[in-house]
């Protein structure tokens, strides 16, 4: 079995499709409506430098040039519990607990920390991947006509972009 640090599939990524070839990207666009596409050496000819990347590794697209743009999450169980995967620490997978239960974060002693708005505490746990169930991968689609993120299984479009996702069971180590 791979260590899990040295794998890290279980952080949230976004990723643009720019004339069949799969770039990282920026998971939002830019108050201009531009899309960062982190191309490193390969230079597109049709995508402008981003200015504010001093390295020349990053351009900007349009919707309109990219044939996709999307982001990957990873969710699981642990002891019953739903978790959004964050990343892995140490060779074992973490989550942000994503139940209601406080009581469930007190009985099993998950660690507080500050959530990304500076002010909510969230419950984590770090997990040895043996130890989890139902590890989904999610994929949501970013580009929408209409800017509301689409479900890529029915085609509708959602206000919420964990309701857009396409899962994916991972086989067992």
């Amino acid at each position: 079995m791979r260590r899990l640090a040295e794998a890290d599939h279980f952080r949230p990524k976004a990723y643009a499709v720019h004339r069949g070839r799969t770039y990282p990207a920026a998971a939002e666009a830019d108050a201009s409506g531009l899309i960062a596409v982190a191309a490193g050496d390969d230079r597109p000819e049709d995508l402008i430098a981003d200015p504010r990347d001093p390295g020349g590794e990053r351009f900007l697209a349009t919707p309109e040039q990219l044939d996709a743009w999307y982001r990957i999450h990873w969710t699981f169980r642990w002891k019953g519990g739903p978790f959004d995967a964050v990343g892995t620490v140490d060779g074992r997978i973490k989550g942000v607990y994503t139940g209601g239960s406080w009581g469930f974060a007190d009985s099993f002693q998950l660690d507080p920390e500050t959530g990304p708005d500076g002010v909510h505490t969230q419950y984590t746990v770090q997990a040895a991947l043996n130890n989890v169930t139902d590890l989904e991968q999610h994929r949501t689609a970013l580009m929408a006509v209409a800017g509301a993120p689409l479900d890529l299984q029915t085609g509708a479009r959602v206000s919420h972009p964990h309701h857009a996702i396409v899962s994916t069971g991972v086989p067992r180590p």
